[in-house]
């Protein structure tokens, strides 16, 4: 009989873990939506001018476009670490992030251009290695896509 009783309580045991676990799976998966709808709500202010090729467009950039896709890539990054559902999610966000710095970055390059050239060698390399990333990066921008992404919130 006692040995009756003891496979009771531990089946008791394994049940009242099973259950807590299995509550904190669910928690953690709303904590994920909520972390992705808060990354797909961020708001993105306008930069006036293109990045690429406008100075006063990529300081705008740097100080107030950058910063907010990098807040919405970093809360999709936690939503996905919590539940893998949203991968794709954070992939998409940090393509995006990843995209604005490339090309302000090549943009500051290409300002320092002299007469269509550049004066160091490594400037040419540098140059060709952005605009290569900044080019596979666009062609991947749609897979996954932000947008596409965010309608799944």
């Amino acid at each position: 009989m006692e040995r009756h009783s003891r496979l009771i309580r531990r089946g008791i045991v394994i049940v009242a873990t099973a259950s807590a676990l299995t509550a904190c799976a669910g928690d953690d998966k709303d904590e994920a939506l909520q972390l992705a709808q808060e990354a797909c709500a961020v708001d993105y202010p306008d930069v006036a001018g293109d990045p690429f090729t406008d100075t006063a467009a990529r300081q705008q950039a740097r100080d107030k476009l950058i910063p907010r896709i990098e807040e919405a890539a970093d809360k999709s990054a936690q939503a996905a670490r919590l539940d893998d559902t949203w991968q794709p999610l954070a992939t998409a966000f940090n393509r995006a992030a990843e995209l604005a710095s490339v090309t302000t970055e090549l943009g500051d390059l290409r300002d320092t251009q002299v007469s269509g050239g550049y004066s160091e060698p490594a400037d040419v390399d540098r140059d060709s290695q952005l605009d290569a990333r900044r080019t596979k990066l666009i062609n991947g921008l749609d897979e996954p896509s932000v947008t596409g992404e965010c309608r799944k919130t």
